[in-house]
């Protein structure tokens, strides 16, 4: 069983997908999980986690706002955010949301694992810019190391 050393938060309000992202991070991270945009937003400043996840079928309005307020806030400002939006949501108003990744709803395993992957790798681009914060064998760079092992298995 895996160490469960990076936390997610889940911000979903179905459970079918909630579901679906438990099954397909496989036990590897410790989530915590809400439906609603303000306790995501209040979850996060008092919990200060790895890596959020959003599903965006809630008001626009209201993930602009929780999505601006996540990155101006120097608890928050850091942790990467993957959008989960609905099909039929254009890109471009996507990256509106504040979003580091994004994800359709229709995601696959694969696809999941691509974004969780790419915001890892970010966190320790950031990581490397600023030294006292990085050791180079630190739970993002053991993920890292892992999800592209296994990639490589997928490919295969």
């Amino acid at each position: 069983m895996p160490k469960r050393e990076i936390s997610v938060l889940l911000i979903v309000e179905h459970t079918n997908l909630q579901e679906r992202l438990e099954r397909g991070m496989q036990g590897r991270y410790r989530l915590k999980v809400v439906t609603d945009l303000e306790k995501g937003l209040a979850m996060a400043c008092s919990s200060i986690p790895d890596i959020i996840m959003i599903q965006s079928n809630m008001p626009k309005d209201r993930i602009m706002a929780v999505g601006s307020a996540l990155k101006k806030n120097q608890l928050t400002s850091h942790i990467p955010i993957i959008l989960i939006h609905d099909d039929n949501l254009p890109r471009e108003e996507a990256a509106l949301h504040f979003a580091d990744a994004i994800l359709i709803a229709s995601f696959s395993q694969k696809e999941m694992i691509v974004a969780l992957q790419n915001v890892i790798s970010k966190k320790i681009q950031l990581m490397k810019r600023y030294p006292i914060f990085y050791n180079s064998n630190n739970a993002f760079a053991r993920e890292h190391a892992y999800l592209s092992d296994y990639m490589e298995q997928l490919r295969k």
